[in-house]
């Protein structure tokens, strides 16, 4: 399971277990004529080539009945006008319909509305302003639609929103202030847009945010070093923008994070992180980056830590010792990074007992492939050393990788035959490897030995 959808299962399985009860609490309720108009005026702006059941004008009166809406009676709610069998709209989730054309300000006028879902549709145009002054809205999801424009200013959004999804549309421009005044938000999801500027320090006021996936969009500056205040915050993913400067030290602060991923942008420095307060950090991603610095011998410390990307940046040490107490690590790639003394770094990382995968392309130019009959990695599954220059033969240790997958050693200068146990695996794809090696031959073919 992905990190973008870990929070939403939760909302999801939350949201199934309340549908018994609301199904059983809407049987009878007869929905209100605003809100029938409201959803009516919604669709005879929108096109579907789905049949949705239950809407039209010669379908049922009652909105209540229709497919993907939910009511509440007025009295659930503290209404007290209106009959207690009146159905207020509390939610609308017509996800994945292929609805197509622009929302309408009367949606704003589902002022009960809690869940709204209009995820993987065709909508267009520019965010209403009404749907973003709805009173009570907790959940929005507008993700994988053609959204375009910046998001509303003033929009005064509503203080009970908790989970905002954005994701995958052309919005352009900077995150409006608004979004930092939601106090009650938990999950912030706005990657794959077009968003740019700075992140602004208001970030900070979001101190109940789990989830912050802002990942590729344009935003340029460096990240707020402001992280002390969201001490709930697990996830932060600025992938893929244009930020600089150093890590924040605040964010490098944080028991509660678990995934870290700021990959591909232009950040610079040493990679400076607190293992001893990352007590729950899983995955690391800093690669592709202008860091110049050793490699981080702290990361051992960081003693939950699974996965690690650090490949294209410039490092200065060889991979340290202190990586032979790396129990946790299970796949780790530091590909184009100015690496030396292969020897050295194999004979570290065999201790590292959980490690699945190993990535080292485009590092250690022309040294020895070593050939150390002890080393052992009896858990790698995927071994890539490729594009080195590698000099020698097919070593014997490869043999002990018993649970090994996927085997890379392409672009390098090796001599000799594919050893004949190589057969002995139960499915092993060798990558870029021919019968003789020869240094400089382009690797044409690839080979599945099973």
């Amino acid at each position: 399971m992905g990190v973008r959808d870990s929070l939403w299962v939760v909302v999801a399985v939350s949201w199934l277990c309340l549908q018994a009860q609301v199904l059983h609490s809407q049987e009878g309720l007869v929905c209100n004529s605003s809100d029938s108009k409201a959803l009516l005026d919604l669709m005879s702006n929108l096109e579907s080539p789905i049949p949705i059941d239950g809407w039209g004008l010669n379908e049922s009166a009652n909105c209540c009945d229709w497919l993907g809406v939910v009511c509440n009676s007025s009295s659930s709610l503290g209404l007290s006008n209106g009959p207690s069998s009146s159905g207020i709209v509390v939610e609308l989730v017509l996800a994945s319909k292929k609805l197509a054309g622009n929302l309408l300000d009367s949606i704003g006028k589902l002022d009960q509305l809690r869940f709204l879902n209009l995820f993987h549709n065709l909508l267009v145009s520019t965010l209403p302003k009404s749907l973003l002054h709805l009173p009570n809205l907790q959940v929005l999801d507008l993700s994988y639609n053609e959204f375009s424009g910046p998001v509303p200013e003033s929009a005064n959004l509503p203080s009970s929103l908790q989970n905002l999804s954005l994701v995958t549309n052309s919005l352009t421009g900077e995150i409006s202030e608004d979004i930092f005044t939601l106090g009650q938000l938990v999950q912030l999801s706005l990657q794959e847009n077009s968003l740019s500027g700075p992140l602004g320090s208001g970030i900070s006021n979001l101190m109940e945010l789990v989830q912050l996936d802002i990942s590729t969009n344009r935003f340029l500056g460096s990240i707020p070093d402001v992280f002390q205040k969201m001490k709930k915050l697990q996830h932060f993913i600025a992938q893929s923008n244009g930020f600089m400067g150093p890590i924040p030290s605040s964010s490098s602060n944080l028991p509660s994070l678990t995934f870290l991923n700021l990959r591909s942008n232009s950040l610079t420095g040493r990679i400076g992180l607190n293992c001893s307060a990352l007590s729950s950090l899983v995955s690391l991603d800093l690669g592709t980056n202008n860091f110049s610095s050793p490699v981080p011998e702290d990361l051992p410390n960081c003693q939950q830590l699974q996965n690690v990307n650090l490949a294209r940046n410039k490092f200065t040490t060889p991979i340290p010792q202190s990586f032979r107490n790396f129990s946790s690590l299970f796949y780790l790639s530091i590909t184009n990074s100015s690496l030396s003394n292969l020897s050295s770094a194999l004979g570290i990382l065999q201790h590292c007992k959980n490690l699945t995968v190993l990535v080292l392309t485009w590092n250690y130019l022309d040294e020895e492939l070593p050939s150390d009959a002890s080393l052992s990695f009896p858990k790698l599954k995927v071994l890539i050393i490729a594009y080195g220059r590698l000099r020698g033969s097919m070593p014997q240790w490869v043999r002990g990788c018993t649970r090994l997958r996927l085997l890379d050693l392409s672009w390098n200068c090796l001599g000799g035959t594919i050893p004949a146990w190589i057969g002995d695996f139960q499915s092993l794809f060798l990558s870029g490897l021919i019968e003789q090696l020869v240094c400089g031959q382009d690797p044409k073919r690839d080979y599945q030995i099973a």
